[in-house]
């Protein structure tokens, strides 16, 4: 629940000057928070897109790739407005398999713009389709960008600061920040990051010593600034200034104060904020609930589909999971209806999570689907999509007037988030499940970047999520203990002495890879680490190096350029040394599992340490690539006793 109050007077917006010839400026997905893809199934079917516009640019084009056509002989996609008025067509082409996706280009200047966005309604048309009984004909756009001319306008509200397309933003404060501006950049970052999604926005935290007055006055003016300070002020709050150079936000207040201001982005509430300055009176945050029930209506899931062979339906359990302090089993009750399917037909529909097969029904002449299964907490946890998929395969004689099945989710399908299932929440895929609903931050001053770090990996894992996380700034001896999920950034020095055990720990001057058979290994270079570990029934995300903090750098690097960011790591352990190549590695687990089970048997683990011990070798490497040859070999050679459970991820 929060209070705002505001003050100020709006102005009028003031565009740049237009030159003789306007800029054209072009907008992937990513900031235009447009799906990666789109996809059209069957002939004649429409699929809307919407594009947002930022104010002062008009939309000219609408451009990607045609990555994959099955089934379409001749046709083409053409593009409407939403009142049926014709925009324009680009054919389909003949792409065969192995051969690079061909572009294609709209030209949607035309197109109205209504409430700052332009909508297309994109329509398949497939010239053949007498072969009915083959599946449907399917085209895949991938890559989506939008290219507009004009310039942008200046804000001059604080509701106008924040533009409807993802931008840079650049966060300043002071190079020796107080608590109260570390944990108002931490929250800021989530805030901003959870405000655009789908989209992605950059964030950066840069200095900007107290007794300067403002951020450079000749920065770029597409990139936003605010600027955070922890002092004494009649009243906290947010205010515009416009007076050096272009707009920026001074987020100012005394502890607290300040740390509640990015409660204005946080749900939206910046969009009543216009005006010139805004003070948080209070921002709280309501505590999750135990088991509870939600329609998938509720949860904003769902999905339809025509059939002819196979389609898939796609559903996101993770609203359900927000509402549950700990992981526990979702039972779901999957409401469905569909073409009645006879007897001389076949139907069906499976439902899994990754790998693991959750349900199968046979799809029969009732036309209606009440099905229960539960979801495992450990499979659960890993805030996986459930892929539906149904398969229908016509009677024989099939002819023109066969048509595909209808399967549609019903909206009052439900999920219910219940206690039980111990889940020991290690491995990166237990993130964003293990930071909700809060989770503490703890920097030890070791590293020169601690905050900037810390605002990287906390915007990674907010993208994941829905769920607005809540970051809690404490100490590194709290957090050490605390059984609250946490995330720390830490020397080796104080990983040792505050025995946070991570997969990777260090040990002296040495290394120590918690393998069946610990290994330790001296690297007098150093390494650094990016780890996702249980401990404490709770998730701890640790960043700690036992060499220069630049080593740092290629993690940061290496995780912003995956595809999906944070999703795309595999096992517990992004780790990098001398080399500067990161490497993933999974030690102790690639993700949640039930507590007490580790992929091998429990008592022989047990009854083999009795007799096994810790055995320890000391090898002598100038990279990570030599860690992992040389752990490998000494495994195989020494011990054959355990199978070791380090192996070694995607390379970049």
């Amino acid at each position: 629940m929060a209070a705002i109050s505001m003050t100020g007077v709006v102005g009028l917006a003031v565009g740049q000057p237009a030159d003789d010839a306007p800029p054209v400026t072009a907008i992937g997905w990513q900031q235009l928070g447009i799906n990666p893809q789109i996809s059209l199934v069957g002939d004649d079917v429409t699929q809307r897109i919407s594009i947002p516009v930022p104010p002062g640019l008009s939309p000219i084009t609408f451009s990607g790739l045609l990555s994959a056509v099955n089934n379409i002989p001749s046709g083409f996609v053409e593009a409407q407005t939403v009142d049926g008025r014709f925009v324009g067509s680009v054919p389909i082409p003949n792409i065969p398999p192995g051969q690079p996706p061909a572009p294609f280009t709209f030209d949607i200047a035309s197109v109205p713009v209504m409430h700052r966005e332009v909508q297309l309604n994109l329509i398949l048309r497939v010239d053949d389709t007498d072969d009915v009984c083959e599946p449907l004909p399917t085209l895949v756009m991938t890559d989506i960008s939008a290219a507009f001319t004009g310039a942008v306008q200046s804000p001059t509200t604080i509701e106008e600061f924040l533009p409807v397309v993802a931008p840079v933003i650049d966060l300043y404060v002071d190079p020796a920040p107080t608590d109260a501006e570390k944990s108002t950049v931490l929250r800021l970052v989530a805030a901003l990051t959870k405000h655009y999604q789908p989209a992605t926005v950059t964030t950066n935290v840069l200095s900007l010593p107290r007794t300067e007055a403002g951020p450079p006055p000749d920065r770029d003016p597409s990139v936003r600034a605010i600027v955070i300070r922890d002092v004494d002020e009649p009243e906290a709050g947010v205010r515009l200034l416009t007076d050096a150079g272009p707009p920026y936000l001074l987020m100012a207040g005394r502890g607290e104060a300040l740390a509640r201001q990015p409660g204005l982005f946080r749900d939206g509430l910046q969009k009543v904020a216009q005006t010139g300055s805004v003070t948080v009176e209070s921002a709280e945050t309501a505590p999750g609930e135990g088991a509870a029930t939600a329609t998938f209506e509720q949860l904003r899931i769902g999905g339809s589909t025509s059939v002819m062979g196979e389609s898939y339906i796609f559903l996101n359990i993770a609203p359900a999971l927000s509402t549950s302090a700990e992981p526990g089993i979702v039972d779901v009750r999957l409401l469905a209806n569909y073409t009645p399917v006879e007897e001389v037909e076949k139907g069906t529909m499976v439902v899994a999570a990754g790998d693991v097969v959750l349900t199968t029904v046979r799809l029969d002449a009732s036309g209606r689907v009440d099905n229960r299964f539960s979801i495992p907490a450990d499979v659960a946890a890993r805030d996986q999509d459930l892929t539906v998929t149904i398969r229908y395969e016509p009677g024989p004689g099939c002819t023109p007037i066969t048509l595909p099945m209808k399967f549609e989710i019903d909206p009052m399908s439900t999920a219910t988030v219940r206690p039980g299932g111990a889940v020991e929440m290690g491995g990166f895929a237990a993130l964003p499940q293990g930071f909700i609903p809060k989770f503490q931050v703890a920097l030890d001053g070791s590293d020169p970047d601690e905050l900037a770090h810390a605002a990287k990996i906390i915007g990674s894992i907010q993208r994941l999520t829905t769920t607005a996380l809540n970051p809690e700034l404490v100490g590194i001896d709290q957090a050490a203990t605390s059984d609250t999920s946490a995330l720390v950034i830490a020397s080796a020095q104080t990983v040792e002495e505050k025995n946070l055990n991570p997969p990777i720990a260090p040990k002296g001057g040495m290394s120590e890879v918690d393998l069946p058979a610990s290994v330790v290994v001296d690297i007098s270079t150093g390494l650094a680490a990016l780890q996702s570990y249980a401990q404490n029934g709770r998730t701890i995300v640790l960043l700690a190096a036992s060499g220069p903090w630049t080593l740092a750098t290629p993690l940061f690097d290496y995780l912003a350029g995956l595809p999906q960011g944070w999703r795309n790591l595999s096992g517990d352990v992004l780790v990098v040394g001398q080399g500067l190549v990161p490497r993933e590695l999974t030690v102790r687990t690639d993700g949640p599992v039930m507590a007490g089970s580790h992929g091998v048997n429990p008592d022989a683990v047990e009854q083999e340490s009795d007799t096994r011990g810790w055995y320890e070798w000391t090898l002598l490497g100038a990279g990570v690539l030599v860690i992992l040859t040389l752990i490998g070999a000494t495994i195989v050679l020494l011990r054959k006793r355990s199978r070791p459970s380090a192996s070694v991820g995607p390379q970049s």
